[in-house]
């Protein structure tokens, strides 16, 4: 699989619209979460933004996206912040070294309900790269209980920023990932520098 992470408007329009589809079937008719489809794509304000974006593809198919993420500064508009604020127990934070990871995706067959697929463990490990050779010291995130339980017997580093609450069909939860030393040596992270 290869793994690439760059700006909106450096990805190809075919590849932004797979993603989009992808979002579209993991959100509305898996999860069946109430977000607004246009031309079967799931897009929301936040993708206007220009964020980067984590890609997922085999290399054979360069156009067949089967994961993707969302990453966005928090010194702008973000979920957390601006959608979801009932998750948390204080001021959303705001810095130009904590970024927001929301919309992660991946196809059918990708997951594994006890544990991260392969897939999954690579696009974290991916992610927190990116992070740590841009400066980034903390990912905040809203996910599920469940995936929250995966991170910590992960070994990452993790705090919640409130209480879980039921959104839609699962409980949700708002969670800091720290890039620090603990998460790092979990994920055999430990030579990746920041670029100067």
């Amino acid at each position: 699989m290869q793994y690439e992470i760059a700006r909106r408007t450096e990805f190809d329009g075919s590849k932004l619209q797979a993603m989009h589809t992808l979002r579209a079937q993991v959100f509305k008719y898996k999860k069946g979460w109430d977000v607004t489809l246009i031309a079967g794509m799931e897009i929301d304000g936040y993708d206007a933004l220009n964020p980067f974006y984590m890609l997922i593809n085999s290399q054979a198919q360069p156009n067949d996206v089967q994961g993707c993420w969302r990453l966005l500064p928090t010194t702008g508009p973000y979920m957390l912040k601006d959608t979801f604020p009932e998750l948390l127990a204080a001021t959303a934070p705001e810095a130009s070294d904590v970024w927001e990871l929301s919309r992660f995706a991946v196809a059918a067959g990708q997951q594994s309900t006890m544990q991260f697929s392969n897939l999954t463990f690579e696009a974290i490990k991916e992610v927190i790269s990116f992070g740590i050779r841009n400066g980034i010291k903390t990912y905040v995130t809203v996910t599920t209980v469940g995936i929250e339980r995966m991170l910590l017997k992960a070994g990452l580093e993790i705090g919640r920023l409130g209480t879980p609450l039921q959104i839609g069909v699962e409980k949700a939860v708002a969670l800091t990932i720290d890039l620090g030393e603990l998460t790092r040596k979990a994920l055999g992270l430990n030579g990746v520098v920041q670029y100067p």
